[in-house]
């Protein structure tokens, strides 16, 4: 399960989050000051096996051009070549200072509050609004998430909550995400294991989505870097037997540095569209 997990993760283009402290003034974009030109419109990708278009994925941005959602539509064909078309967004909400206060889905049924570290953009923690679990953030001295600590109420819904699993990482001076290392009691007997560690290798060109929000780092941190994954190795260790496997990518740019399209390991390609 948890290989296919990362594999997903891994092979998603999804919606990337910002790991330094980035102050929010920095990050708003008037439309009387800037053009939306640059922003990353819409991706598609591909199987190159047999050309089928098997993802889009489409971003939705506000007056500021602050990201204001993204919108998404995967294809899924059966043996018998029928199509399956699953559909997935996400919205978000900002305070007037253009911090995310809330994440939720199109309907907004369940969803995410955000809370800050006093009046800074340093996230607290991010929690459901059904009060089931949430996510605690913990930086380090420069500023970048060094643990996600992860709180359920456990076994019930009603119960206390229980810090289930815990996440750690590492950075380059750039502020890459080198290291994703999982730490989880599965067994609920107060020890920790550590069934996988991830590693990234960057090259030195502009990811087209950096920086954004921290409070999405927890579902995005696969794509959460300044330069963009050339490689990416998952190496696995249930039962302290180790196994790894390698994802490598391959880009073209555009002249200002800009991903244009990606190779991923021969397998699929993404096109990057921009306004």
């Amino acid at each position: 399960m948890l290989k296919l997990l990362v594999s997903i993760v891994s092979i998603s283009f999804l919606l990337t989050a910002c790991q330094k402290e980035v102050s929010v003034q920095q990050q708003r974009r008037t439309n009387s000051d800037s053009s939306m030109a640059g922003l990353l419109k819409k991706q598609v990708a591909t199987n190159l096996s047999d050309n089928f278009e098997s993802a889009v994925l489409e971003y939705v941005y506000d007056n500021s051009n602050l990201l204001k959602g993204w919108e998404s539509k995967v294809n899924i064909p059966d043996a018998s070549g029928n199509v399956t078309i699953r559909k997935e967004s996400r919205k978000y909400h900002r305070d007037n200072n253009g911090k995310i206060t809330r994440v939720g889905d199109l309907t907004d049924s369940i969803y995410l509050l955000v809370e800050y570290e006093n009046n800074s953009s340093r996230v607290k923690r991010v929690f459901d609004n059904r009060d089931i679990f949430y996510t605690e953030f913990v930086y380090n001295s420069e500023n970048r998430i060094e643990q996600l600590r992860f709180f359920q109420r456990f076994p019930a819904t009603t119960d206390p909550y229980k810090l289930m699993s815990y996440h750690t990482h590492k950075f380059d001076a750039n502020g890459n995400l080198t290291e994703k290392i999982y730490n989880q009691d599965d067994d609920s007997d107060g020890d920790f294991e550590t069934p996988l560690k991830i590693y990234f290798y960057y090259d030195n060109k502009v990811n087209p989505l950096f920086p954004i929000d921290e409070p999405l780092f927890n579902d995005y941190w696969s794509l959460t870097s300044p330069n963009n994954t050339l490689r990416q190795i998952n190496e696995y260790s249930p039962g302290g037997i180790v196994t790894k496997d390698t994802i490598n990518y391959v880009y073209t740019y555009n002249v200002d540095g800009r991903p244009v399209t990606l190779i991923k390991d021969a397998e699929s390609k993404t096109e990057f569209f921009y306004y």
